[in-house]
């Protein structure tokens, strides 16, 4: 199956709600559901045609699996950035 552009920017749409999800995931310290949004980034990005959005789920499913709330921030405003460029 070919990824079209649309699908492409499906896909990001997408990710808007993620994002989100995980900045409410963070407020109520919900650990897990920011390591499963982390590993479905890091597993989907790359077909996408986005390999940096698959390093930012990696770096997001590492550090919420330590429960590490200041780095999953820091992870979660990289991803902002990112989303934010992809989408102008």
């Amino acid at each position: 199956m070919e990824v079209t552009e649309e699908i492409k920017h499906k896909y990001l749409e997408r990710r808007v709600k993620d994002l989100d999800v995980c900045f409410e995931s963070l407020k109520k310290k919900n650990f897990m559901s920011l390591e499963r949004v982390g590993h479905r980034l890091k597993g989907s990005a790359t077909t996408f045609g986005h390999p940096e959005l698959s390093s930012i789920g990696e770096k997001l499913e590492r550090s919420a699996g330590m429960e590490d709330a200041p780095q999953v921030e820091a992870v979660l405003k990289e991803f902002n950035v990112w989303l934010k460029r992809k989408l102008s």
